[in-house]
């Protein structure tokens, strides 16, 4: 897989998604970039599905193995906001996504509610407890997991 085109590819997307949500629905563009993300979108998961899922499973196995692994793209955080702090890197809105049931225990010994999502530059898998975001997987170490 060639992880500096994914990157770019997810930026994109991005960047699209941040176009359209400053949108109003009543603008006459707005159909048209909805329809344009939703292409692309296709094209991300025809792409880039077969590997990210093979990650994502690997991930589901070992932190959430009840949880059905979705498509690469239902993963992507509703929001990404653009850092004030460093050029090209994103914040995640709340509730970025996709809400698993880990096996990891909170300090009760209760099973810990998380999300799992992406987060570019470098493209990475995250996952997000109410504490703590930790990167899961990344395309510089791609051969490597983070359980």
């Amino acid at each position: 897989m060639n992880y500096t085109r994914l990157n770019s590819d997810l930026v994109d997307l991005i960047e699209m998604r941040n176009e359209l949500n400053e949108l109003d629905f009543s603008d006459e563009s707005y159909d048209d970039l909805e329809d344009e993300i939703h292409d692309f979108e296709d094209t991300f998961n025809d792409k880039y599905g077969d590997e990210l899922e093979n990650v994502l499973d690997r991930i589901h196995e070992a932190i959430c193995p009840d949880v059905e692994v979705l498509l690469p793209t239902a993963y992507l955080a509703k929001e990404y906001i653009p850092s004030a702090i460093e050029e090209g890197s994103f914040d995640l809105g709340p509730d970025s996504g996709i809400l698993v049931e880990t096996i990891l225990k909170d300090a009760k010994g209760k099973p810990m509610d998380a999300r799992i999502t992406y987060i570019p530059n470098p493209f990475r898998v995250v996952l997000i407890t109410k504490d703590d975001i930790r990167t899961l997987w990344s395309a510089e170490q791609p051969n490597d997991f983070n359980f």
